[in-house]
């Protein structure tokens, strides 16, 4: 404004300076063009600021409180929502090292630093960051705006003396809460810690402000008297309420019940009693977060809920509760800091309540064996691993990837044996183990072995009339093979050509005749036979030379096969296909001389 007021002067005044002006009707011109500028100026000014925030987040506990990451992910992508571009700066107030008075004058000092960097806003979060950077009343901050959240009880006394505060008052829901506890475990003893300091007379009060009108849905005189004796907290009642029931410790009570617990005053043992699960039907409910609360989940043998959004969902061993979650304070503050920075008035932005909804860890749900049925719809349930929340999806991935190998399997091995018997190159099976043969069919040359293709080499000839061939070996055992497959007879004689003479009937009745007229040492008798079976064959066999070793072989291993084959008169049995060595063991019982 004041370069324009110098404009305005010189060209005012021009004259009265001779200096020499074109005409009066230029002025107007003029007067536009610097009005012109001036609002660019500003507008590019207001966009730049825009492009620009910083924002400054206090937390009340330490930098490695496992919500904080999360937390803070969540303010970055919020903003980002809101299409604020901002620069972030985190204070930790780390509240559970530090006395009230050493606890003021650090957030005193650090605001005094902090001025330098400037700040658009502030952002506090819980009830400690809240009121300890408030109650130091540095001037700065009553010239920025200040937004708060997560704040379970604020203090209304010192949020009168700033004009320029707003936020969002999380209050906890104790009777929602009781009624998730039974509506998961049934009627429960609910534990809680107390204590004397400002937040623990806090809970106390405002529990029993909820549960005076719900005296016949839970048992809890001492609560509802606080009231009545000029709303003092002040708790008289003993602790051990369970030792006075230990009779009745392992049956639900009669009605939900909340019992307290003085973590500063009991003895150690009271504590790990009431922890311990030694008294059924008992769930431990964290009030407030502190050092002694924000373990008790993975340490107690008992269930564990909180009415507070701290520890919920960050394998803390919180079940759930009724809260307040980080999303929802999130995008409730930034909400609030985007109205702000595009402009709006603070005191156009109430404290406002915050919402809430229900929510269950799964992970904690199976450590206490809670049906992920047995939840209501409208319960939200988290940290559910990603193939359960995707089941149906990574089963037809899996069922789709195994047919895909499924057919490239076969369709490499149909390649594969289409390129062996386009090339001439299909293998042939090796002597050992011979391969099995069924009866009455014949076998192509590339299922014999390669001691079959020596004696196929050999050039020897098979009449289908009834003939012998006798191939001598001096004094070695004469073996009659009945077999009229000429496949299965080859593989036999693969097996036993060096070291005996071998005689081939290709029928019982061929066989018959044989043994009447040579002298044979052993018979290896196939029972599924033309003209005359095995079984025919063995009993006239029999008649004339009962001490004859007849073994009898097929590929139809029936019990009643056997049984008929060993009342006519066979030494042995075997199964086809035939096993070399099994073969071997068997004639040598019959022929101790066998040398193999």
């Amino acid at each position: 404004m004041f370069a324009y007021y110098n404009i305005c002067r010189n060209v005012i005044f021009i004259k009265r300076r001779h200096y020499v002006f074109p005409e009066k009707k230029y002025l107007f011109i003029v007067l536009l063009l610097c009005i012109f500028t001036m609002k660019c100026t500003l507008a590019f000014a207001k966009k730049t600021a825009k492009d620009n925030y910083r924002i400054l987040v206090i937390h009340s506990y330490e930098p490695n409180y496992p919500v904080y990451p999360h937390f803070n992910k969540l303010i970055a992508e919020n903003l980002k929502k809101e299409k604020i571009k901002a620069e972030l700066k985190f204070f930790y107030l780390d509240c559970e090292q530090f006395v009230k008075d050493e606890e003021l004058d650090r957030v005193y000092h650090f605001i005094d630093s902090i001025q330098v960097w400037k700040p658009d806003l502030i952002i506090l979060n819980e009830d400690q960051a809240t009121y300890s950077t408030l109650a130091c009343y540095h001037p700065f901050l009553k010239t920025i705006p200040i937004i708060f959240s997560g704040v379970n009880f604020p203090n209304w006394e010192t949020l009168q003396d700033y004009s320029n505060v707003t936020g969002f008052w999380d209050k906890p829901d104790y009777v929602e809460n009781a009624e998730m506890i039974e509506r998961l475990l049934g009627r429960s003893r609910i534990l809680f810690f107390h204590d004397e300091t400002f937040l623990g007379k806090q809970v106390v009060r405002e529990m029993a402000i909820q549960f005076t009108n719900k005296k016949n849905r839970f048992a809890n005189t001492w609560i509802f008297n606080l009231l009545e004796n000029n709303d003092s907290v002040q708790i008289t009642k003993k602790y051990l309420p369970f030792l006075e029931q230990i009779e009745k410790r392992f049956s639900p009570p009669d009605t939900t019940t909340f019992y307290y617990i003085n973590a500063r005053e009991d003895k150690g043992k009271n504590v790990l009693w009431s922890l311990s699960g030694m008294v059924k039907h008992s769930v431990f409910v964290q009030t407030k977060y502190d050092f002694i609360t924000m373990r008790i989940g993975q340490l107690a043998s008992i269930p564990t809920f909180s009415v507070i959004s701290e520890g919920v969902g960050y394998n803390m061993g919180v079940l759930g509760g009724y809260i307040t979650t980080a999303e929802i304070q999130v995008e409730e503050e930034i909400s609030y800091a985007s109205r702000i920075l595009k402009g709006e008035s603070i005191n156009e932005l109430p404290i406002t309540q915050s919402r809430k909804k229900y929510v269950v860890d799964w992970q904690e749900l199976k450590r206490w064996n809670i049906p992920v049925s047995s939840i209501p719809a409208n319960y939200e349930i988290i940290n559910i691993p990603d193939f359960q929340k995707h089941r149906i999806v990574f089963i037809c991935l899996f069922v789709v990837g195994a047919l895909l190998i499924l057919i490239f399997t076969v369709f490499f091995i149909l390649r594969k044996k289409n390129k062996e018997r386009e090339d001439g190159t299909a293998s042939i099976p090796k002597e050992e183990p011979i391969v099995p043969v069924t009866d009455n069919t014949d076998t192509s040359d590339n299922q014999l072995s390669t001691d079959m293709a020596d004696v196929q080499q050999e050039e020897m000839s098979v009449s289908p009339v009834i003939t012998i061939k006798k191939q001598s070996k001096g004094d070695s055992p004469v073996v009659l093979i009945a077999e009229d497959n000429e496949g299965n007879y080859l593989l036999l004689k693969s097996v036993l050509k060096k070291y005996c003479t071998l005689i081939w009937a290709h029928n019982g009745l061929e066989a018959v005749n044989i043994a009447n007229e040579e002298k044979i040492d052993i018979v290896l008798m196939d029972i599924k036979m033309p003209k005359m079976t095995g079984i025919e064959a063995l009993k006239e066999i029999k008649k004339t030379q009962p001490d004859l070793p007849v073994i009898m072989q097929t590929a139809y291993a029936y019990d009643a096969d056997k049984l008929l084959a060993y009342e006519c008169g066979c030494s042995d049995f075997l199964t086809k296909p035939i096993d070399p060595q099994e073969l071997k063991v068997a004639i040598k019982k019959f022929i101790p001389s066998m040398d193999w």
